[in-house]
């Protein structure tokens, strides 16, 4: 239909996430199709996002800078505010490897300073309170402030409404403040958690299954590989790790997480 309803574009990008393909292919399609994308928000919510799986962190952020977000019933369709997060921190993460920690502690702050044209509640940006001071406190630690460090470890360990994936952040945290075998205990919880999800995920993607539910076995199986990746990373079998995070990537193509995971170790 020559590309002129941006809601194809959102559904088609749903299907091919479902059927597993590359997100630089998805991302190329939205970019090229860009002005028709912009005409629906969770239509160009799916292009912010695959922009900062692909690296283009400053051009998500100026999308979403520049827009004023529809809140939808339930909020399921899309969520900007995790891109927002990502965005950040993954801009974070590069300015901490190039040794510019004042820029790397200014992104992890950002990372939950909500626009309001984001319309972000302050309850979904704490969902993320583990893992992003827990990166604040390492930027103060590598610019020498232990005092400013320990008390964002502090404040990671103890974030409210700490589960899944944020209690990788709060035992890293735990492990920085001397407490190793609470730490531990949270690692090897994080591997028990992973393969019992596995256990009850089948290995193998059902192409003919209906289209959410593909979708969702391969988020299941994404997210469970790479739980038990990040409980193994915690416990220092790196190998094991390695091998969790690439089969997350192998369910999940866009597994944001697994993916950053991967490439820092």
């Amino acid at each position: 239909l020559d590309g002129k309803y941006a809601i194809h574009f959102f559904e088609l990008d749903r299907l091919y996430e479902a059927a597993g393909t590359a997100p630089e292919k998805r991302l190329a399609i939205l970019e090229k199709n860009h002005k028709t994308v912009t005409e629906r928000d969770d239509s160009l919510s799916r292009e912010i996002s695959l922009k900062v799986n692909m690296g283009k962190y400053d051009d998500a952020i100026e999308l979403m800078k520049g827009r004023k977000f529809n809140i939808w019933e339930g909020g399921a369709r899309f969520n900007v505010n995790d891109c927002w997060t990502d965005a950040y921190l993954l801009s974070g993460h590069k300015n901490f490897a190039a040794g510019r920690y004042r820029q790397a502690l200014a992104d992890y702050k950002s990372s939950v300073e909500f626009p309001e044209n984001l319309r972000a509640s302050e309850s979904r940006g704490g969902r993320r309170g583990a893992e992003v001071a827990y990166w604040i406190a390492a930027a103060y630690e590598a610019l020498g402030n232990k005092q400013q460090a320990g008390k964002f470890w502090t404040k990671s360990s103890t974030a409210e409404r700490t589960r899944g994936i944020q209690l990788y952040y709060r035992a890293l945290s735990l492990r920085k403040l001397g407490k190793n075998e609470n730490a531990e205990e949270i690692f090897r919880d994080l591997v028990k958690s992973g393969n019992e999800e596995l256990q009850r995920t089948s290995s193998q993607i059902d192409f003919f299954a209906k289209f959410g539910e593909q979708q969702s076995q391969r988020s299941r199986l994404a997210d469970a590989h790479y739980k038990a990746g990040l409980g193994y990373l915690g416990l220092n079998e790196k190998d094991k790790a390695r091998q969790e995070l690439n089969q997350a990537l192998e369910a999940g193509p866009d597994h944001l997480g697994a993916k950053t995971t991967l490439a820092q170790l």
